[in-house]
């Protein structure tokens, strides 16, 4: 009888006696364990060792983790003393295959064993998938290790793109996994770097789940002469992180103060570094922030020519927003702009952002805006911004 249909009805018996007896299952399942171990030592050639561990697999044991680390201990050993590329192909797929085992069992004991395969394993499959066990079992010591191994990644693409990817992949996943603040910036990096749409967005989803306040991390990154994509990046990711209000209130100011130091050398830099500014603001009106650093960035936006409708509506919103004395002020001096060029004879191509203002102002209650709110009723606008003078006004009890 061929060696595989022996096991397969071996491993079908042992299956239906387990379910079917009464006995504790925990016990039943290291007596079905055991029978694999012993099954697997008895195994003469790698095929049939392959054919157990298929078995093993769908085994839910913890006490198998200990046969397992010495599996994969001896698989390491012998690496080197294989020989044909049927029997080192068979020898890679079983170690992928202990190494998934001792993942999903978070042994821990076998750590150094898989941080080992990481290093020295040739096949990047084989790599990726040690690496993603070492992030099941937890032990955080490892962490830094692999943020190391993904930052050169990120920094160099190399010459197999696939293999580059695999492994990136892995370190991706172990570092989501272990959770340790060491490997945000590296997978923070990943997200902005060369790889496939695919990692990218790996990354993308990890950086969300490994630390609750990325904020300290995310204004580094925006310090650090990032690219303009990535300080997008990092300012959208405050924004869609759990952080606490004064952590993602520092992010926004940190973007709005690196997007205005540096400029745009081409229309695509320019809609780049709005967008930048536009989710800092956004940010800000969300959060209600009252910065008393953000607010002359604001009020520096509303006289950028680069800034279009839509950005200069969202700082209007997070000034009024932050109900601050300071960005009333700045809210008054825009109003005094318009109703000073309305005075010139100079039209604006429209009056949303004229009429905006007047409505915070109205909803801030600022008496100190009364002067220019009494400017807008004798200058001839549109129904319009008289309609809203008249209302913000009132507002004020005036």
């Amino acid at each position: 009888m061929p060696y595989s249909t022996s096991l397969r009805r071996i491993s079908r018996a042992a299956v239906i006696t387990a379910a079917l007896l009464p006995a504790p299952s925990i016990a039943m399942a290291s007596e079905v364990s055991e029978m694999y171990a012993r099954l697997y030592e008895r195994a003469y050639t790698l095929q049939q060792k392959q054919e157990i561990m298929v078995a093993i697999e769908e085994q839910d044991d913890p006490d198998m983790a200990p046969f397992l680390v010495n599996a994969l201990d001896a698989l390491v050993s012998s690496r080197l003393t294989v020989t044909g590329s049927t029997e080192k192909n068979l020898h890679t797929q079983l170690m992928r295959m202990v190494s998934k085992k001792l993942g999903e069992l978070r042994a821990r004991d076998a750590a150094a064993l898989l941080y080992t395969v990481v290093k020295e394993a040739e096949d990047p499959v084989l790599k990726g998938e040690a690496l993603a066990a070492l992030g099941s079992i937890g032990v955080g010591s490892y962490a830094e290790k692999i943020a190391v191994i993904l930052r050169d990644l990120n920094m160099n693409q190399g010459g197999n793109v696939q293999a580059s990817e695999t492994v990136a992949s892995g370190c991706i996943t172990a570092l989501e996994r272990l959770r340790e603040p060491v490997g945000f910036v590296p997978v923070f990096d990943a997200s902005v770097g060369w790889y496939s749409r695919r990692i990218k967005d790996a990354a993308g989803r990890a950086m969300t789940l490994m630390v609750d306040d990325p904020s300290e991390m995310l204004c580094g990154i925006l310090r650090n002469d990032a690219s303009f994509y990535a300080m997008l990046r990092a300012v959208e990711t405050a924004a869609a992180s759990s952080a606490r209000p004064a952590g993602k209130t520092q992010v926004a100011v940190t973007a709005l103060r690196q997007a205005l130091l540096r400029g745009g050398r081409n229309p695509v830099e320019d809609t780049l570094l709005s967008q930048i500014r536009t989710t800092a603001s956004v940010i800000l009106r969300d959060q209600k922030a009252d910065s008393k650093e953000a607010v002359p960035m604001l009020q520096q936006i509303l006289s950028l020519d680069t800034a279009g409708a839509g950005e200069k509506m969202t700082v209007l919103e997070a000034l009024g927003a932050s109900g601050s004395d300071e960005s009333a002020a700045v809210l008054i001096s825009y109003l005094k702009w318009f109703n000073d060029r309305k005075e010139s004879d100079i039209q604006a191509k429209d009056d949303r952002l004229l009429r905006s203002t007047i409505q915070i102002l109205g909803d801030m209650k600022k008496r100190k805006a009364t002067e220019e709110l009494l400017r807008v009723k004798t200058l001839g606008y549109s129904l319009g911004p008289l309609h809203d003078a008249e209302n913000a006004l009132k507002k004020m009890g005036l």
